[in-house]
């Protein structure tokens, strides 16, 4: 009996250490992402919402494709629709699988109002985030989803390309920052 409960403590001791270092590897781990993104320099959503600041006025909206919210705190800027994060419009998710993901499984009715929203308030610029994320989310780009690349293609050019995104600004509008530049 007495071996049985020294076994038994030695079990515990050793699931326990386990236990331990399993969730100091995971700290470790979660640091050393954090602090390589710190030490490469600044975050995508940072350089993203310097350009938006810069190249916006205030009142003006943006509209980001992709999951960043963080461009739209960070850039002072409001977001054109409803919708601050595109999964709810391509159905992704990290729970969903592959074949879960489209149009046809986002939120119903969303499509419609988000369109109704970027004709209320067209965004001055849109980003497509996707090239600059590391996440799953860059396989659903704006041309699978047929009603947001048509609004694009019809309303929008491409304007500069950073850290991997691509921002498009509406036709016939001009940067504040050329037009400051220039004088007009």
């Amino acid at each position: 009996v007495l071996a049985a409960v020294g076994i038994e403590r030695s079990s515990v001791q050793r699931v326990s250490r386990v236990a331990y270092a399993s969730a100091a590897m995971a700290v470790v781990m979660t640091c050393s992402a954090f602090g390589l993104a710190i030490a490469q320099g600044r975050m995508h959503y940072e350089i993203l919402s310097e350009y938006v600041r810069d190249h916006t006025t205030p009142d003006q909206r943006i509209f980001v494709w992709g999951h960043l919210p963080g461009v739209f705190w960070d850039s002072d800027r409001l977001p054109a629709s409803r919708v601050i994060t595109t999964g709810f419009l391509t159905g992704h998710t990290s729970a969903r699988p592959k074949e879960a993901i489209g149009a046809q499984h986002a939120i119903p009715g969303l499509w419609d109002k988000v369109m109704s929203d970027l004709t209320d308030h067209p965004p001055e610029l849109i980003i497509d985030a996707l090239g600059g994320e590391d996440t799953p989310s860059f396989d659903y780009p704006m041309d699978r989803f047929p009603q947001m690349y048509a609004y694009l293609k019809l309303h929008y050019h491409r304007e500069a390309v950073l850290s991997r995104s691509v921002v498009y600004r509406r036709n016939g509008h001009v940067d504040p920052a050329r037009s400051k530049v220039h004088g007009a």
